[in-house]
């Protein structure tokens, strides 16, 4: 009887210690401050920086060191915000941070070439992680300015660029696109006015792009010489092939042995043309 009695109250303390150890730990995960830095890190990762920075900056010293001594990639999408706002933004956010932005979405034009200034005074070379770039409503006059300094990015393999302005001949903004040394995916609008130029085939020079989107009208004489820059291309997607100004029938000369998937939204071309395009497809 006695041993039984014992058994009991052994079996009654170890229950409220487990009971006190639940309650320890379950009262230590509903502070949030209780939380490690890497937890909060974790967190954010998953958030745009813009609204972790609404949320947490003025919480207290601890959030504030999170935040302006982060070591985690930040990813920025700044669509729209006045220009007052954004120069706070870019002061205590972007420039604070900028080796730690993974992407970067950018549909100002006023914003757009803040960021993208002549060489001397521009902050992009410093993207170093930056890995991800959307650009959105670009106005023509900056488009060659931007190319020129994205070459300096180790690690961009995605790009999504979109041109507000027709251009009279976008082929040279094409050769730049494909001299992105680490480019993988690549989406593009760069509307070209009725005049023509022809593009040159490629000789000697060769992107790593994977994933080419063709947002703008393309004939299908250009689309031939631009396929030679991209040999290693996996996934080809095309908003509006025409046909060519000469209206000769068009003989593919690229060769891309790794294609597994072509999309083409419109097609105005002739049938020996689009008989020809379904040969070479199946190549």
């Amino acid at each position: 009887m006695e041993q039984t009695k014992r058994h009991r109250q052994q079996n009654s303390i170890t229950s409220n210690n487990k009971k006190k150890k639940l309650s320890n730990n379950s009262s230590s995960i509903t502070h949030l401050e209780d939380l490690p830095n890497e937890i909060f890190y974790e967190i954010f990762g998953y958030l745009d920086f813009h609204y972790v920075y609404k949320a947490f900056s003025n919480l207290n010293i601890r959030f504030q060191n999170l935040l302006n001594y982060s070591i985690h990639s930040i990813k920025l999408n700044i669509s729209s915000m006045s220009k007052s706002t954004f120069q706070y933004y870019y002061t205590h956010i972007i420039i604070p941070n900028k080796h730690c932005i993974k992407s970067l979405h950018l549909s100002n034009p006023f914003i757009i070439n803040l960021i993208f200034k002549p060489f001397s005074f521009s902050i992009i070379s410093n993207f170093i992680q930056l890995e991800t770039l959307i650009l959105n409503n670009i106005e023509k006059i900056y488009l060659t300015n931007i190319l020129k300094q994205l070459i300096s990015l180790p690690k961009l393999h995605s790009l999504v660029i979109n041109s507000v302005d027709i251009v009279r001949c976008n082929n040279k903004f094409y050769c730049q696109l494909f001299r992105l040394p680490t480019l993988k995916y690549c989406k593009f609008n760069i509307p070209e006015d009725d005049h023509y130029d022809e593009l040159p085939f490629s000789i000697n020079e060769y992107s790593s792009i994977k994933h080419l989107v063709i947002e703008n009208n393309i004939h299908l004489k250009k689309l031939d010489a631009l396929l030679s820059y991209v040999p290693q291309l996996h996934r080809l997607s095309i908003h509006q092939l025409n046909q060519s100004f000469d209206k000769e029938t068009q003989i593919f000369s690229s060769v891309l042995k790794y294609l597994t998937h072509c999309s083409i939204g419109k097609i105005s071309i002739s049938f020996d043309e689009f008989e020809l395009l379904i040969q070479y497809s199946d190549r």
